[in-house]
């Protein structure tokens, strides 16, 4: 006869131990959390709040549940416990990794910067050095106020254009400059100003190649108010953005082979919005990024939303994102090829 003593004492299954079931548990909230995140991302409030939450969060219960699966020496708990957290860090948290490193030198390499300088004058005072420390062949920026526009017209060598709402330096000829109409947009943060959009036609020494700089519907507004407690707005922001992003969209011309659209969009990576608008086009980030790739930062929220986006002509070589800059967003510095 067997006592209560010797039942107790019997080695439990793997996935009957605490840290067990805490893994599987968790990993399933992940992968629901995940397919959220693909079906709900900027379509209902919910998924927009996920979006720009601080998701990478999500990665720190991982941390006691490894810890927990190696002391107790659970080695397939442990295994699921890693593969999880790696599943976490893709697809919740938008980690990337580069899926090539190009190897090629070719000296026709486009060098691409662009910076959403939120109006800062303090750029002003380090632009010309940041230009020699980026030394991009053409620089997109987004919000450009007027004095660093001043001292940018002041720097020789360089072509310089520059609205209200736009400037643009290039050691490249550019040929043309079209401002992309704008409509009326209620509630729009750039409302009454040039346009959301810009194209240039820079020439290289393979193409002209259109380079459109676009700056798109912030979310900024319905972000604060639900912080506060007023999620009534979330709801108009994703409709005030989907139709801002759809319209400029269009506006970009898919007829030519070569061209890049780069800026901020107000989209965070995985958006719906995002996806259903651009996703016919690369993204640089995506493909030679590496991190989380956050280029806004605004208190202790940080969200990738400023892209480099590009035609199948374009393959990116790799992407760098800046820190230590005067406003919320930070540079990104991207080098594209010819594929």
């Amino acid at each position: 006869m067997t006592g209560s003593g010797s039942r107790d004492s019997r080695p439990r299954g793997v996935w009957q131990s605490k840290a067990g079931i805490a893994v599987a548990a968790y990993g399933i909230a992940m992968a629901l959390f995940a397919v959220f995140l693909k079906a709900e991302g900027d379509v209902s409030p919910a998924g927009m709040l996920a979006l720009f939450a601080p998701r990478w969060v999500a990665l720190v219960p991982w941390a006691p549940l490894i810890l927990a699966a190696m002391v107790g020496r659970r080695w397939r708990v442990l295994a699921v416990a890693t593969f999880g957290l790696l599943f976490t860090l893709r697809t919740v948290a938008f980690f990337e990794m580069p899926l090539r490193r190009s190897t090629t030198t070719d000296r026709h390499a486009l060098r691409i910067v662009t910076y959403n300088t939120d109006r800062s004058a303090v750029l002003a005072n380090r632009i010309r050095a940041d230009l020699s420390r980026w030394n991009a062949d053409v620089v997109l920026l987004q919000d450009c106020k007027t004095i660093v526009a001043d001292t940018l017209k002041s720097i020789a060598g360089v072509h310089v254009h520059t609205t209200p709402e736009f400037c643009l330096v290039s050691r490249l000829p550019v040929e043309s400059v079209d401002l992309m109409p704008t409509e009326q947009r209620p509630g729009a943060v750039l409302q009454g100003r040039p346009g959301h959009g810009i194209r240039y036609r820079v020439r290289t020494a393979d193409a002209v190649v259109p380079i459109y700089s676009v700056h798109l519907e912030s979310p900024r507004t319905a972000l604060w108010s639900a912080r506060n407690g007023d999620l009534s707005r979330l709801a108009v922001s994703i409709r005030a953005r989907g139709a801002d992003s759809r319209r400029t969209s269009v506006l970009v011309d898919r007829r030519d082979s070569a061209f890049v659209v780069a800026g901020d969009f107000n989209l965070p990576y995985g958006s719906a919005i995002l996806q259903r608008d651009w996703g016919d086009l690369g993204n640089a980030f995506g493909a030679a990024g590496w991190g989380i790739g956050n280029t806004m930062f605004a208190g202790r929220y940080a969200v990738r939303i400023d892209h480099v986006l590009m035609s199948r002509a374009f393959r990116a070589a790799s992407v760098e994102l800046l820190h230590g800059y005067p406003s919320e967003h930070q540079p990104v510095i991207a080098m594209l090829e010819w594929r």
